[in-house]
């Protein structure tokens, strides 16, 4: 039998707070929906949104990190939540994000600055509860110890 994958059973249910929790460490600057306006296969999607990335941090001049959960709408295109963070260096215009997706994703988004009591970092855990997959991106941690030049 076909596992349903727009709506799948919560095949770890116990992962969602954990999950949520833990993401909900970091001081994410925004919650992101971002949406293909038409279908698009689970690795050009990923490739979009990388260029997204990529434009970003050319814009600002910074380093971005991210989370990424996969989701697939009604209409069975892919549509992805996500959690941003500039590391409180940058002060990055949302609206000109939202226009480079629609330019470079093909597709609508939708960004709001990030509250931690609304429940976004949840809302990321419930998806790999559901048996999928959250994607982390950018430069997340690098011990003290570590110089650049010894890797």
């Amino acid at each position: 039998m076909a596992r349903d994958r727009r709506n799948p059973e919560p095949v770890r249910p116990d992962l969602r707070d954990v999950t949520g929790e833990w993401l909900g460490g970091f001081p994410w600057d925004w919650y992101a929906t971002m949406t293909f306006a038409e279908l698009v296969h689970p690795e050009q999607a990923a490739k979009r949104w990388k260029r997204w990335i990529r434009d970003l941090e050319t814009r600002e001049a910074h380093r971005v990190r991210w989370a990424r959960a996969l989701e697939y709408q009604k209409r069975g295109v892919i549509h992805y939540h996500a959690l941003v963070w500039f590391g409180g260096v940058a002060q990055a215009r949302r609206l000109t994000a939202m226009d480079r997706w629609l330019d470079l994703g093909q597709g609508f988004s939708r960004i709001v600055t990030y509250d931690p009591d609304l429940g976004a970092t949840h809302y990321l855990g419930k998806y790999l509860a559901k048996g999928g997959e959250i994607d982390l991106g950018g430069v997340w941690w690098r011990p003290a110890n570590i110089s650049k030049k010894s890797r």
